[in-house]
């Protein structure tokens, strides 16, 4: 099953359909077997976090929260041909560690700037 959008980004629109199905088995993947922790951690109601497990795809702005808990980009819930690498970071030896971490700095996280009547949503970074 897909499900299609559009995105609106700086005046552009974006239009792409989402599997579903591979988006359940990310949800499922990251929930593991704490539904009530993981609804707790991102704020989300437990029931919601069953119908995303299910396939029910999530607004922009609760999988962004869901992107951010599980320190992971949205595309990776999004797209099967998304494959994300690790950053090097250094720590604090001073060596290079293949780190996982979250894709934005604090200064370059999407806020939503506007939501229409027709639920588009309009987002901006700084």
């Amino acid at each position: 099953m897909n499900a299609t959008g559009s995105a609106f980004i700086r005046n552009e629109t974006v239009s792409f359909a989402i599997d579903t199905r591979y988006l359940a088995d990310r949800m499922r993947e990251v929930v593991r077997d704490e539904p009530k922790a993981f609804a707790y951690g991102t704020g989300i109601s437990l029931s919601a976090v069953y119908n995303y497990m299910n396939g029910r795809v999530p607004t922009t702005d609760v999988l962004f929260r869901i992107a951010k808990y599980t320190r992971r980009p949205m595309e990776w819930f999004l797209d099967p041909e998304f494959e994300e690498e690790p950053t090097k970071t250094k720590v604090s030896n001073g060596h290079e560690s293949n780190m996982e971490r979250f894709p934005f700095s604090s200064s370059d996280r999407p806020t939503l700037v506007q939501s229409d009547s027709q639920g588009r949503q309009y987002w901006e970074t700084q």
